[in-house]
């Protein structure tokens, strides 16, 4: 359970970092970068904890 919810919670600061990005303007790329990353990172533990568990 506990990492369904991490998983949604890293899911979420992804999404966020990458609409806050973008409203910011240019010269954005890392924060793209950590927010496409963290995107990835959470749906893989939720993958990863569906599938196993």
């Amino acid at each position: 359970m506990a990492a369904r919810i991490l998983s949604v919670i890293l899911i979420v600061l992804g999404i966020g970092l990458v609409v806050r990005t973008i409203t910011g303007g240019i010269g954005g790329g890392l924060g793209l970068f950590l927010g496409a990353l963290l995107i990835v990172a959470g749906f893989l533990r939720l993958y990863l904890s569906t599938r196993v568990g």
